[in-house]
């Protein structure tokens, strides 16, 4: 009886909208009760500016790095001052957020990363939520992996599409090709492509590079995952084999715990990073942390394709190493025992004029 009743619910969620739209909704609502979305919003000024909304609010500090370095972007090359900083829990409430002096003329900014889509729809849902909210507001979506999955029958999609689709001063930064392209084929807004945020910082090491075979290994443990443990095993065993010792970190301890003192946390790990003589991680940010911070990085691939797909800014470095399968995990090593300097893409910081141009044009276009 229970498995009969298991496949009944997994059929509703492929193929009925009306099912898939009230399982998301108890999620979203058991997820923001759980994030205390009660907080006290902060107390904001009537005058013209920019209003981030989404700010990370949890203990993933790939999105915490991605907050930091978006607030410093837009300090440095907005024309509009920031007015406000609004975490995700404070933007559930539509009565809340609409009591606040916020203008027609404000710029809204939506925190980047990875959960646009389907995969973390309580976020992608909220998000909606701030564009269908605020139809006369110019909004920028900072950079984004895409990926709303295959179901033919998709609610989130679907509702994505109906909200994106009607609102003209909505931009989109995809932060790789593949969201691109999605975006364009789906949404009828203005996409651009642009990399992930934390890229926008200039490389560079804290600590002198050491050959010292101490490797940090850092391995998603969520639905994102497609690492088997025997596989983990396998690169265990090899550099056991061959005289490293390694050690496990992750970017997110899942305990949904605020990081206080963003900033410097962030520094903490950049310069937690360069203990190692190399990094194998699944994480994209566990990859972009590491170039960031010169420290030598294999990268393997996520469930979707966003480590691969996101690999491609890394191009023209030397100590960035993308690795489909053991083989070349092995290759790479060989060459990262080999490496007497770093090179960066001296070209990734040009990517981020897409960004600058639209701030700018934002503003002048009122």
């Amino acid at each position: 009886m229970e498995k009969t009743i298991k496949l009944i619910l997994n059929f509703l969620c492929k193929h009925s909208l009306c099912f898939q739209k009230l399982r998301l909704l108890r999620n979203y609502n058991h997820y923001y009760k759980k994030q205390k979305q009660n907080l006290p919003l902060d107390k904001i000024h009537s005058e013209r500016g920019i209003v981030y909304v989404l700010a990370p609010s949890y203990s993933n500090l790939g999105d915490v790095a991605i907050f930091v370095e978006s607030l410093d972007f837009l300090r440095k090359y907005a024309t509009l001052p920031i007015k406000a900083v609004l975490y995700s829990r404070q933007c559930v409430n539509k009565k809340n957020l609409l009591s606040l002096p916020l203008n027609d003329d404000d710029l809204i900014i939506i925190q980047g990363g990875g959960n646009m889509g389907a995969f973390y729809s309580s976020e992608e849902y909220l998000r909606q939520n701030i564009v269908k909210w605020f139809p006369k507001n110019r909004i920028i979506s900072m950079p984004q992996t895409v990926y709303f999955g295959d179901k033919k029958k998709n609610y989130i999609l679907w509702r994505a599409k109906k909200i994106y689709l009607s609102y003209k001063n909505l931009t989109i930064f995809a932060r790789d090709v593949p969201s691109f392209d999605f975006c364009k084929q789906n949404f009828n807004c203005d996409v651009r492509i642009c990399p992930d945020m934390v890229l926008s910082a200039s490389p560079k090491r804290f600590l002198d590079y050491q050959k010292n075979k101490k490797v940090l290994l850092c391995f998603r443990k969520d639905i994102e995952s497609k690492i088997e443990n025997a596989f983990v095993k396998n690169i265990e065993n090899y550099l056991g084999e061959n005289g490293f010792s390694f050690e496990y970190w992750d970017t997110d301890d899942l305990s949904g715990r605020n990081i206080e003192n963003k900033e410097e946390k962030i520094q903490q790990v950049l310069e937690y990073f360069n203990h190692f003589q190399f990094v194998v991680t699944d994480r994209y940010h566990g990859t972009i942390l590491s170039y960031i911070s010169k420290t030598p990085c294999i990268g393997l691939d996520n469930s979707y394709g966003k480590v691969k797909n996101g690999f491609v800014w890394f191009n023209g470095s030397n100590y960035m190493f993308y690795a489909d399968s053991f083989e070349k995990i092995r290759k790479s090593m060989d060459e990262i025992q080999n490496l007497e300097s770093f090179e960066i893409n001296n070209n990734l910081l040009s990517e981020f004029d897409v960004l600058k141009q639209i701030l700018n044009i934002k503003k002048e276009a009122d």
